[in-house]
């Protein structure tokens, strides 16, 4: 639709002012990306539950794919670390919305970028986890991975959320003098070791002596200067509100906020120093600067073992199984609910393709739960909708007797040389189908 030389009304003018739309606007910015946000922590989660998942049931070399910490530690393990961080900085900013405070634009942004780029980064570990099967419509980690990629674009690209950052976070420091991350790492350092809040607060103290040297040294005109500053004002930020929220909680929460602080704050010092480097500043200057804020500290700090890994990854992936069945029944009652209220006609293939879609990639035990819901809490539900149950349970059924079938036909090719034009696994499972 193109709209050309258009008049509109006076009194059909939205928000009432003329010239003021872009201030009314960022009003709601602060919510607005934030539910953004909150769809890009949704995404990764689920994405990671189902990669997950499938670690404790695939086996090779003997071993479940859960029992490499090559493949945990790099597919998984960071990607749950940095969702954890974006969901406690989430809920601290949404709480501070439901308490009335106003002019939180900011913080929207940095809950954006941090959620949806780690969403959008979760989903393709996701898929590489699965391996092949990753890659098909028939494991679900591809549809996640194309939905959560449009959240880093829209309600602003990750690239103006950056530009944004930079420019309000700077201005606040510049005013305070640096007051403004001094006064946070203060409230954290006294959090104590248990959740690295003597880390995460050398590492705020550091970002604010960077912010103001850069400043100092114009460097900050250069804009991939400011992009990657903002990234470290975001980690910096969500690892602060991480500290505040695992100092109440559990020590399986406390151990994540270890790894997450001790992954973030060597990345503030290795920043500033490439960065400066790179300007052409004497060496006198940049060692200056590595003693005024603490750098060598921050390469140097210790937040985490490995054991403090392997002992949260154990009870980490745990939750993650049981936060998986809890939303995999809710998922089983809305599609109850969807498919008594939509009224559709299950007798147009069209049509009666659309609940199955919802569905496919729900476990057995989900379908079964279905059934038993529409038979005890909603008995209005038409036979044609069971019916389709019924079928999609089949069809599930058959899939999985067909991949084991191709697991054994594969373990027989190891062992034995099939003679030349021997039938393929796929043409021995129709004939077997057809039969």
């Amino acid at each position: 639709m193109i709209l050309q030389d258009v008049r509109v009304p006076a009194d059909q003018l939205v928000g009432g002012v003329e010239g003021k739309g872009l201030e009314q606007a960022k009003e709601v910015f602060g919510y607005t990306r934030l539910l953004v946000a909150a769809f890009g922590l949704g995404a990764g989660e689920a994405a990671l539950s189902l990669a997950i998942a499938y670690s404790k049931q695939r086996r090779q070399f003997g071993k479940l794919l859960c029992e490499f910490k090559g493949y945990t530690h790099k597919l998984l393990m960071q990607h749950v670390v940095r969702l954890e961080a974006s969901r406690a900085y989430i809920e601290e900013v949404t709480g501070r919305i439901d308490a009335g405070e106003g002019g939180l634009e900011t913080e929207g942004s940095i809950a954006k970028l941090m959620a949806t780029e780690s969403g959008n980064a979760a989903a393709e570990a996701a898929i590489q986890a699965l391996g092949g099967y990753g890659y098909t419509r028939e494991y679900s980690v591809e549809k996640i991975k194309r939905d959560v990629r449009i959240t880093t674009i829209y309600e602003g690209t990750s690239e103006i959320q950056q530009s944004i950052i930079y420019l309000y976070r700077f201005r606040q420091v510049q005013r305070s003098q640096g007051e403004f991350y001094r006064a946070a790492a203060r409230v954290v350092r006294e959090l104590g070791r248990d959740v690295a809040g003597d880390v995460a607060a050398d590492a705020a103290e550091a970002l604010a002596v960077t912010l103001m040297t850069f400043h100092q040294l114009k460097l900050n005109r250069e804009q991939n200067v400011t992009f990657e500053l903002a990234d470290r004002i975001v980690e910096v930020e969500h690892a602060l509100a991480f500290c505040r929220r695992a100092a109440s909680a559990g020590p399986e929460l406390q151990a994540a906020c270890r790894i997450f602080v001790g992954d973030i704050a060597p990345r503030v010092a290795v920043t500033a120093l490439r960065l400066l480097a790179a300007s052409g500043i004497p060496d006198a200057a940049l060692a200056d600067f590595r003693r005024a804020s603490g750098c060598d500290r921050l390469l140097g700090a210790r937040a985490g073992t490995f054991g403090t890994w392997s002992a949260w990854w154990r009870g980490s992936s745990r939750a993650a199984g049981r936060r998986r069945a809890r939303s995999g029944e809710m998922r089983a009652r809305m599609l109850v609910a969807e498919c008594n209220l939509s009224g559709l006609d299950l007798t147009s293939s069209e049509e009666a393709r659309m609940p199955t879609l919802h569905v496919r990639n729900v476990p057995v035990r989900i379908y079964e739960r279905i059934r038993r819901l529409a038979t005890e809490e909603n008995r209005s539900i038409s036979a044609e909708i069971m019916t389709l149950l019924d079928r999609v349970l089949d069809l599930d059924r058959e899939r999985r007797a067909q991949t084991h079938v191709l697991a054994g036909i594969a373990k027989l090719r190891g062992r034995v040389h099939l003679k030349r034009g021997a039938p393929t696994a796929v043409e021995m499972i129709r004939r077997d189908r057809d039969r």
